[in-house]
Order: C-alpha cells, then sequence, then structure tokens
C-alpha cells in the first residue's frame, strides 16, 4: 500500500504487511532522504471473540534492510495499553548484529537506555507516569 503528494509531493509512504495482515514495515521518501521501520513482536490483545494485534518492537532499518541501533521496545496490557516503554537505547560497544539481527539481546543489552512506566486506574484512565535513564554499570 503507497501513499503520496499533499502538500508535499516529493512525500510518499509505502507500508508493507506480513501473511496475518500485520504491518510489517513502513518507507518514508522524502526531500531529506528515505526512512524504513519494521514492526515486530506482535501480540495478540483484547477479548477472545474479538482479537486484536500490536506491535511491540519498532526498528529502523538501514538501506540494506538491516537493523540498527534506533529501537523501541514496548509492553502492553491485555487491552492494548502502554505499561512501559524503553527508548534512546545505546548498544553495547563492539558488538555489530548479522544477517538483520537486533542490537539488543539478553546477551547483549543496551548499555543505556530511557524507560517509562505507564499506571491506569481501574477505569482504564492514566494515573501516573514514571520515567527513568538507566546506564549499565560493568563489573569490577
Amino acid at each position: 500500500m503507497s501513499e503520496s503528494g499533499g502538500p508535499n509531493s516529493a512525500y510518499s509512504v509505502t507500508y508493507g504487511y506480513n501473511d496475518n495482515g500485520d504491518r510489517k514495515q513502513v518507507t518514508y521518501q522524502t526531500d531529506a532522504g528515505t526512512n524504513r521501520w519494521l514492526y515486530d513482536d506482535y501480540k495478540s490483545l483484547g477479548q477472545a471473540d474479538k482479537l486484536s494485534r500490536a506491535f511491540q518492537t519498532l526498528c529502523q532499518l538501514d538501506s540494506s534492510g538491516n537493523h540498527t541501533p534506533e529501537e523501541f521496545h514496548y509492553a502492553l496490557d491485555s487491552m492494548g495499553r502502554i505499561r512501559a516503554a524503553t527508548f534512546a537505547m545505546s548498544p553495547t560497544a563492539g558488538y555489530s548484529p548479522s544477517g538483520g539481527s537486533t542490537y539488543y539481546t539478553s546477551a547483549y543489552p543496551a548499555t543505556s537506555r530511557a524507560r517509562a512506566y505507564y499506571a491506569y486506574d481501574s477505569g482504564g484512565r492514566l494515573m501516573g507516569l514514571e520515567n527513568y535513564w538507566d546506564s549499565a554499570i560493568s563489573a569490577c
């Protein structure tokens, strides 16, 4: 699926979908260049008779389609409300994934990152938002 035009005729967006109908990739083309993003780690949400799906990882891709360190992680509850997000992550020094793998794994966690935690009341209204900055400390 593609969109283009609007007030800027040099702007276009192309969407790609996987076999489940989930958005898998989006490409933005503008005068400033091309950006590609990967949607991944989908989770089923909602009631059993009316499920929907939402992505939990958003990663910028390079021109070859490989992951970059620019990655966002989202934790959602069963109703699709965001519970936590991590972003502004820095990869482990010297680590470069191969074959389109992510920069962040349990073996190679982010050395620093921002985190946000969301709290809701029983009616589903946002009650609070807490922000943290994590910096990894290497063992001596």
